[in-house]
C-alpha cells in the first residue's frame, strides 16, 4: 500500500489476546525480601546484624574520641523535676551505657523493620519515616547534658548511631528508598 507524503499508513488493530499483561509488582516478582521469606531473608538478617554492629562500633569510637582523647566530661542531669521522688543528680555516661543504648536502638530498629515488612505494603518507606521521627525525638536526651561540650558530644553520638541505622538498614529491605511500588 502506497501512501502519499505526510500521511501515515493506517494503524493495525491489535487483537485483545495480543496485548501485554500488566507488569507484575516487585512483590509478585519476588524482588522484595519480605514477600518471599527464605534464604534471602536469612541473608538480610545477617546484613542487619552487621549494620547494628557497625553502629555500636561507631558509637564506641565516637565516645573514645570525645571522652578519653578530647577530655569531654559526659555528664547528664537526672531527676528532681516533675514532682519525682528521686533527688536531682548528675550521672556520667560511660562506654557501657553507650554500647547498651546503641544495641537497644539497633535491636528496636530491626524489630520494627521486620514487623513493617510483614504488615505493610511499603515497609522501607514507613520504616524510614518512623526511624527519622524517633531520631528527632531522641535529641531530647542531650538537652539534659551538664555542659555544652557534653550536649554536643551526645548529639553527635545520637546522629552517628541514628544515621548509620537508618541508611544501613534501609539498604537491607530489598527495596531501595524511596520506591513508588514497594
Amino acid at each position: 500500500m502506497q501512501t502519499s507524503p505526510g500521511l501515515r499508513p493506517p494503524r493495525r488493530l491489535s487483537r485483545p489476546s495480543a496485548r501485554r499483561a500488566p507488569r507484575a509488582s516487585r512483590h509478585r516478582r519476588g524482588l522484595c525480601l519480605h514477600a518471599h521469606p527464605g534464604p534471602g531473608a536469612a541473608a538480610a538478617g545477617m546484613r542487619r546484624a552487621r549494620v547494628v554492629l557497625v553502629a555500636v562500633g561507631l558509637a564506641v569510637a565516637g565516645w573514645v574520641l570525645a571522652v578519653p582523647l578530647a577530655g569531654v566530661s559526659l555528664q547528664v542531669r537526672s531527676g528532681g523535676r516533675g514532682g519525682g521522688h528521686e533527688p536531682a543528680g548528675v550521672h556520667g555516661v560511660g562506654v557501657g551505657l553507650v554500647v547498651v543504648a546503641a544495641v537497644l536502638a539497633g535491636t528496636a530498629a530491626v524489630v520494627l523493620l521486620a514487623v513493617l515488612e510483614q504488615r505493610t505494603r511499603r515497609p522501607g518507606r514507613w520504616w524510614a519515616r518512623i526511624a527519622c521521627a524517633v531520631l528527632a525525638s531522641s535529641f531530647v536526651g542531650p538537652l539534659r547534658a551538664d555542659s555544652l561540650a557534653a550536649g554536643v558530644t551526645l548529639t553527635g553520638l545520637h546522629l552517628l548511631v541514628g544515621v548509620t541505622l537508618i541508611v544501613g538498614l534501609a539498604r537491607t529491605t530489598g527495596c531501595a528508598l524511596p520506591v513508588d511500588d514497594c
